[in-house]
Order: structure tokens, then sequence, then C-alpha cells
């Protein structure tokens, strides 16, 4: 029902109450699984009205994994909008509560990935998105797949590996062309169309984005048209692509959706250099190192310090917090098995993946957690993401 716009105005007449506890219970249901549509629309005000119902309810009745359900996607709402402070805490605990769930597991590894990918935690980040991957495909979950496989994608676009790129995004774009439910495509199309035009097939990335445009016709879905008109200002020439990304950024920021919003706007300082108007595009970069670096997407900060550098220009010296890392720093060989970790790995996988003895695995893993002051595995991966111990690995 809600694949179609008019759902919405019927949703607005939803109970948010019921007479008994069987009732409230399937009200909160109802309303968790307009929450979870309202996400994948970009409708967040709509999803934290309605997550918030359910959440209310599901307490009231002491129903502890209709709490959890909620509780994800209420972290989920938080990473599109830009509260990232706990949240890196907020989903290891989720995890460790739904190990037994495995499609809720997955949805909270497929969070720790994000925060993972944004802090430049290449490692973990991959680790974490294929699980997603190959799980959700494992569990018939089609939809599940979009965004682990888009982020995949990207992650080897960066490496210059466009055919890999392509390679991963082909089983669930053909998924959503068979389905016709190009909705779900947000993040999987804009993927798509870097790499098609990365592999030097600009007719086929235009074919697509012309595909999205018209899969998403009628419908007023706020999130998926920011994505067409990155999508779009991809295929214009550099004189153009400026003013298109300063569109795809407004859109994102509307929604809001702040760090979308910034990667367009770094994509709009870049277009600025290479017309010509480099002093305008350096103030522009710097700005968004400045919003990166604040949000926690010390990954894409570093990105952007970078090419601020190669155009001659000044990187804002920001306060980190001090020293990274608690007590004494981690070893190269610790944040090896910290990022797998954090991956969600056991002391077994990892020391298959390393090529380690379990008991050299599990000596590496008590230092770090000395050095980190934590006494188990889900703290220490709190308190490593939060310190920033990856950010320059």
């Amino acid at each position: 029902m809600l694949g179609e716009e008019e759902a919405w105005d019927v949703v607005a007449g939803l109970p948010v109450d019921g007479t008994t506890a069987a009732e409230r219970l399937d009200v909160a249901r109802i309303h968790v699984n307009v929450g979870t549509g309202a996400l994948i629309w970009g409708r967040y005000a709509d999803a934290e009205e309605h997550l918030a119902v359910a959440r209310r309810l599901a307490e009231a009745e002491q129903a502890s994994r209709l709490q959890h359900n909620v509780r994800l996607e209420q972290a989920n709402l938080a990473w599109n909008t830009g509260r990232w402070d706990g949240l890196a805490e907020t989903s290891a605990a989720l995890a460790d509560a739904d190990r037994d769930r495995p499609a809720h597991y997955l949805g909270s590894i497929r969070l720790l990935a994000r925060l993972a990918a944004a802090a430049g935690r290449r490692r973990a980040a991959e680790e974490q998105f294929r699980q997603v991957l190959e799980e959700s495909a494992r569990l018939g979950a089609v939809d599940d797949t979009m965004e682990a496989a888009a982020a995949l994608s990207r992650l080897w676009l960066a490496d210059g590996n466009s055919r890999r790129a392509l390679r991963i995004t082909d089983e669930p774009m053909e998924t959503v062309r068979r389905k016709g439910i190009w909705i779900w495509a947000t993040d999987l199309v804009p993927a798509r169309v870097e790499a098609l035009l990365a592999a030097g097939d600009p007719a086929a990335a235009k074919r697509l984005v012309d595909q999205f445009a018209r899969g998403l016709r009628g419908r007023t879905a706020p999130a998926p048209r920011a994505a067409l008109a990155g999508c779009r200002a991809l295929l214009l020439t550099a004189g153009e692509k400026a003013a298109a990304f300063d569109r795809a950024a407004r859109a994102w920021s509307a929604l809001p959706r702040p760090y979308d919003a910034m990667r367009a706007r770094e994509r709009q300082a870049e277009a600025l250099i290479a017309h010509g108007r480099t002093e305008a595009g350096r103030e522009l970069l710097a700005a968004q190192y400045e919003q990166l670096f604040r949000l926690g997407a010390r990954g894409d900060a570093d990105r952007v310090a970078q090419r601020l550098r190669e155009h001659g220009a000044e990187v804002p010296r920001l306060w980190r917090g001090g020293r990274r890392g608690y007590g004494d720093q981690l070893s190269p060989r610790e944040l090896d098995v910290v990022q797998l970790v954090v991956a969600g790995k056991t002391n077994r996988e990892i020391s298959r993946i390393l090529a380690k003895s379990p008991a050299t695995v599990d000596q590496q893993l008590r230092a770090a957690m000395r050095k980190l002051k934590v006494n188990s595995r889900t703290a220490l991966a709190v308190k490593a993401v939060e310190a920033g111990v990856f950010a320059e690995s």
C-alpha cells in the first residue's frame, strides 16, 4: 500500500491507541511499518511521528522485540537526518540484542557499516556491507540488498574498479526493473550511474536515469527524487554541473538528509573549480570539510582535505578532541583485529581472515581492550568507533 501516493492520506487517519493489549500491539506494528515506509520515501517527519507512536505503545505493553524493531528504525532515521551522536553505541547494542533474529541483526550491521564507511574505516565497512548483501540475498530480503550493493559499488569505484562496481549492482538493479519498485533505488541508481560513466558508457547511464525518472512519475517521494536530481547532475557538462548539484543539495537538505547534501555540495565545488571558478569552489569545499568533520564523517572529511590541498587551498584546522584512542595507542595489528570485531566477526573468523592463530588473535584483542579500558567486545567496538582510532588508518 505504501508504494502508492494515496496511501499517505489513508495512514494520516490511523488510530494511535487501542482498548486492549492486543489492539495496542497491532496498532504499534502498523505504525512501525508505516514508519519504515516513510523512511524509504524520505518522509522523515512522518517517520518520526509514526515511530514515536509505535515505541510508546510497545513500551507500554513491554513488548521487548517490538521495541527493538522501533529503535532500529529510529536509529536509521537518526542516520538519515544527521543525528549521529551516540549512534555507533546504539547500533552496536541493537546488534547484540538481535543476534537471534537475522533480518534485524543485519539491519544493525548495515547501520554500523554506514558509520564505518563515513569514518573512513574501509575494511570494516566492506566486510559489513558484504555480510548484509550476502545474508539478505540468502534470506530472500531483496529490498535489503539495494543499499549494501550500492555502498560496495562506491567503495570499489573509489579504487578505480568500475567493472567490479557495475557487477555488484547487476542483480539488485535487475530486481528493481523487474518489480518496477523504483522507490527502493535511492542509493542504487546513483551508484550504478557513476559506475556506468566511469566504465565509459554514458548512453547506458542516461537510459538508466530516464528509467528512474519514469519510475518515480506521479510520486512525491523526496529521497528518490533528490537522488534523481543528483543522477541528472552527473550526466551534465562541467559548465552545467555546478547548478545541477546545487539543486540536488537543496533537495537533500529539504528532507533533511545532511550527509548526502554535503556530498552533493562537494561535487558542486569540484564542478565550480573545473569550470574556472576556483576561489568559489575552494571556499565551498572548505565549508564541506568542516561540516563533514563535525558530523562525524571523518573519512569524507579527509578526502575533501586532500582535494583542498591539491587545489592549493589551506585545510581548516579543527579540534579533534585530543589524541585519538584511549590510553596507549593501538598497534597496526591490534587495529586490524579491532576493525573485524567492529564488523561483527568472531575470534575464529578473525583468525582465518588475518591468517593468525586463535591465541594471537585473543592476545591482541585483550591488549586492545586493555588500552581502550573496556571489558567486553561490544564496548571495545563502540569505544573504538567513537574514539576515531581508524580515521587515519
